[in-house]
Formats: C-alpha cells, sequence, structure tokens
C-alpha cells in the first residue's frame, strides 16, 4: 500500500511540474518552465509530454542542440505520433535543412498509423515542403539559375517551364537561357510545334544559337521577330525546299550577324546563297555542308538562279569573296558549277575538311575544281580527309591511285594533311609519298602525318588495328623515323622501324 501511494505522489509531482511548465510557457517564462520540466524528467526520464513542452522551450530560448535532442527522444518514444516530426520539421527549417525535413515527412507518412487523424495534416505538410523546396531554387539569383539550367539540353528546359507557372514566370524572365535553340531533331520536335514554339521562343529574348529545319515559315518567323543577332544557324534538318528569293532576303535582313552556318539540300540555288552570303554576311568565317546531294545543275535551278540573281543585281561570274576561313563538307554531293562558285569566292580559305564524301572525291573532279577555281594567291593551312569503310575495307575512296589528290600535292599544297580517318590501299598511300618526295612539299616545310603515338604501347596498337601505319612506316625515310622518335623522347631499343619490322607486313 505505501509503494502505490509512493507511486501516486510521484506521478502527481510530474504533473504538477508539467503543468506548471505549461504555465510558464504562456507567460513566456522559459527558464521556469525548463527547471519544472527537468524536475519532471528526474522523477522519470521518458515522460514524453515533458519531453515536448522542454524541446519547445529550449527552441524559444535558442539552443538548437538540446531542442533537436529532445525531439529526438520523443519520437523514439512515441513514433507513430504526428506532432514530434512537425516540430523536427520546423526546427530543421529554421537550419536551412529543407532537404533533411523533406525526408523526415516522407519518412513519417510511413510510421504513422494509417487511420490517425492528423496523417492527413502530415501529408499536406509534406507536399507543401516539397513544393517550397522547387520555388526555393526559383528564388535563388539570376546569374545562379542561370549557370545552373545552363548545363541542360534546350528540351529538359522547355520542360522545365512547363511544369508550373512558377517555374515558368521565374525561368523565361532570363533571356540568357534562351539564347540557343535546339529544334535540330525531326524525330523529337515536329514541323508545326518548331514554328509554334520559335514565335513563343523570339518573345523571351535574344537567339545566339539557332538550329532548327529550314522551310518559308521558320524564315517568316525569324523575320517577324527580326532576329539579327544569330552567330550560330544550323539548318540541317528537314530536307524541305524553301523560297530562293525569301532565303536571300532573310540573309539580307539577319545575315549581318552569322558567323557559323551549317546548310542542306533545303537550299535549291547554293550558287545564289553563296552570292548572297559574301554581300550580306561579313562575319561568316565557316560553312558546313552536310547531307547535301547536287551532282548536277537542273535546268530549271539554274534559271531560277539567274532570275534571283538579276534581280538582286548580281552578274553571274560575280566572284565577291567569302569571308570564309574554315569549310566543312559533309556526306555531300557536289556538282561542278557549285565547286567553281564556292572555291572562286574563298580568297582567305585556310581549313578544308572531307567528312564522308567518297563519291565526290573518287570522281576526280574535286580536286580538280579546286586546283582550278581556288584563287591563286590562297594557300590551305589544314586539309583533312575522313573516309572510313567500316563495313566494306576493300572499297578504298581513291582507288589504287589518287590521280587528282597527287596533282594536287604537287601544285596547291597545303601545309598539313591528315588523314589519321581515312583508309586507303597501300598503292594509294605510296604515291601520296612520292608525291611529297618530289621536293614540293619539304622545300617548303609542309607536314604530312597520320598518327600522332604518344606512348609505346599505343603506337603498338596503332600498328596492329590501323592499316595506315603499316602502309605508310616503310614509306618514309629512316632518318625521318628516328629523328621524330628523338623528339618523343624514345630509346633506340624502342624503334619501331628495326623492332616492328616484321609486325608490319603480318596482315599484308
Amino acid at each position: 500500500m505505501t509503494d502505490v501511494n509512493n507511486f501516486d505522489l510521484q506521478q502527481w509531482d510530474i504533473d504538477s511540474n508539467v503543468e506548471s511548465a505549461a504555465l510558464y510557457l504562456e507567460d513566456c517564462k522559459y527558464m521556469n518552465a525548463v527547471e519544472c520540466l527537468n524536475a519532471a524528467l528526474a522523477l522519470d526520464t521518458c515522460h514524453f509530454e515533458a519531453l515536448k513542452l522542454r524541446a519547445t522551450a529550449w527552441a524559444a530560448l535558442g539552443s538548437a542542440e538540446r531542442c533537436e535532442a529532445d525531439i529526438e527522444s520523443c519520437i523514439r518514444l512515441e513514433p507513430h505520433r504526428v506532432e514530434p516530426y512537425l516540430m523536427m520539421k520546423d526546427h530543421l527549417l529554421s537550419r536551412g535543412k529543407i532537404h533533411e525535413a523533406i525526408q523526415l515527412l516522407r519518412t513519417a507518412t510511413f510510421r504513422v498509423y494509417f487511420d490517425d487523424p492528423e496523417l492527413v495534416r502530415l501529408k499536406d505538410a509534406y507536399e507543401q515542403l516539397k513544393s517550397t523546396e522547387y520555388n526555393h531554387l526559383i528564388q535563388l539569383p539570376a546569374e545562379i539559375i542561370t549557370l545552373i539550367f545552363s548545363f541542360l539540353p534546350f528540351t529538359t528546359l522547355v520542360t522545365c517551364i512547363a511544369v508550373s507557372r512558377t517555374w515558368r514566370n521565374s525561368l523565361i524572365s532570363i533571356p540568357a537561357l534562351w539564347g540557343y535553340i535546339d529544334f535540330g531533331n525531326p524525330a523529337v520536335h515536329k514541323q508545326q510545334s518548331v514554328i509554334a514554339s520559335l514565335k513563343n521562343f523570339s518573345s523571351l529574348g535574344t537567339i545566339y544559337q539557332l538550329r532548327v529545319s529550314l522551310c518559308d515559315r521558320t524564315l517568316g518567323v525569324l523575320m517577324r521577330s527580326n532576329q539579327c543577332n544569330i552567330r550560330e544557324l544550323d539548318i540541317t534538318g528537314y530536307s524541305v525546299r524553301v523560297d530562293d528569293l525569301l532565303l536571300v532576303m532573310a540573309m539580307r535582313q539577319l545575315g549581318s550577324t552569322w558567323q557559323r552556318v551549317s546548310i542542306s539540300s533545303a537550299i535549291r540555288t547554293p550558287r545564289v546563297f553563296f552570292a548572297a552570303a559574301a554581300i550580306f554576311c561579313p562575319q561568316l568565317t565557316a560553312i558546313t555542308i552536310k547531307s547535301y546531294y547536287h551532282p548536277s545543275a537542273e535546268i530549271n535551278d539554274q534559271q531560277v538562279e539567274y532570275d534571283i540573281m538579276d534581280d538582286l543585281g548580281i552578274s553571274v561570274e560575280d566572284t565577291t569573296p567569302l569571308a570564309v576561313q574554315t569549310l566543312t563538307m559533309e556526306q555531300s554531293v557536289l556538282s561542278t558549277s557549285t565547286l567553281q562558285a564556292l572555291f572562286s569566292r574563298c580568297v582567305g580559305l585556310q581549313k578544308l575538311a572531307f567528312i564522308q564524301c567518297k563519291s565526290m572525291l573518287s570522281s576526280g573532279r574535286f580536286f580538280d575544281a579546286l586546283m582550278r577555281y581556288l584563287p591563286t594567291t590562297t594557300t590551305i593551312n589544314n586539309m583533312i580527309i575522313e573516309q572510313v569503310n567500316a563495313h566494306n575495307y576493300e572499297t578504298s575512296i581513291f582507288g589504287t591511285h589518287p590521280t587528282d589528290l597527287c596533282s594536287l600535292l604537287r601544285t596547291r599544297p597545303p601545309k598539313h594533311l591528315n588523314l589519321n580517318k581515312c583508309d586507303m590501299y597501300r598503292e594509294a598511300v605510296e604515291a601520296i609519298v612520292e608525291s611529297m618526295r618530289s621536293g614540293t612539299l619539304l622545300r617548303y616545310n609542309r607536314t604530312f602525318y597520320m598518327d600522332q603515338a604518344q606512348s609505346r604501347s599505343v603506337l603498338r596498337t596503332c600498328m596492329r588495328v590501323d592499316r595506315t601505319w603499316q602502309m605508310i612506316v616503310d614509306q618514309i625515310e629512316l632518318e625521318t623515323i628516328q629523328s621524330w622518335m628523338d623528339s618523343q623522347g624514345w630509346n633506340e631499343d624502342d624503334y619501331m622501324y628495326l623492332e616492328y619490322e616484321d609486325m608490319m607486313y603480318e596482315e599484308w
């Protein structure tokens, strides 16, 4: 009986201290409340209400560590109650730990009993906090948002402005995010949706880089929005023929800032394009002709060219120079008249690259046109030919003898000839090396390179799988190979010419 009475007295003391602490909290007497709660917890260390009230008092006094410890004790004692989780959420938010608060509430939704009426309150707090986290990102300074979102592809940016009105209003207010517009994938972007989207994005800010499939309506949108700050333009998507006169009008209005342009078969009259570029695009230094099939000039196309050039007041024989320094042709076939119209204007051409253009290069007319029509004062610094026959090595680009290329090397040699990614017959390489030995290239310190091996292991791999090494090694004088290896810091034991001589002929 005495033990029961003592227990009742102890419980009465605990409840009395807790009630007194609650009154002290209402009067903002936090230290008095803490003293009462300490007395209660001295009698019962696992008293839930005492721990909860003391955590509230510690939070008011600014003691974050003690507050967090008491809340954690409450969660351990009653993991199925909602209130401790909400208190911990407020505590974490006060310390800027938004992500930790979201994870806590997410875990709490699985711990609280499903029939608890407070569960709805917990889930509402969780959903609100999730939306607050995203909006918190949007509230960052514009410079930081620009840096973060600049690493995302354009399609992801479009998705971001569609997820919420808050995101849209924030992102479209930063013009720098919409300086690069990429609608170049016809499998993803349909023509009608591209035109509608381009109208919207044209109003968001200045476009500096644009990749879009060319059509008349696309040109109309660009002209109406007066996008006259475009620097890079890629129009190699749909093969939809555009109105040639409309294209010239667009170049006259917008082309003054174009620096790099990629074109495709959408342009029916390339000679008109080159003439207009020479007149209206003074900063155009790089042209890429990709997937352009124009093997012969049709009579109708020629008549259109004459009519447009007559409207522009340009003579058919006009050769106003282009500012182009880099010309790249990729998977394209151009007629001789088109090559003439192009090369005759390339006064400042420095780099010329051919990528998978076998049908044009192997016919011979290309190098002949290059020698005949390229201005005599122009010297190409770097010529690159890439033609990898992945499925049929026997169909070499130049056959057994690159007659036209050799003629070019003797008469108009480039300073650097790069054939790293070009499969050729052994006889073709021998002819190229023989053209070098004529003295024309060597006299003017020209260079001809097939690979840039950096180590012995890399070199050994190249010799086994890259036939261009095997074809070229025994054609260059021994002194040249030794001097090259000396420049790489190799020892005499590493000389591949002596050590791997048998390996060179393994596959022949």
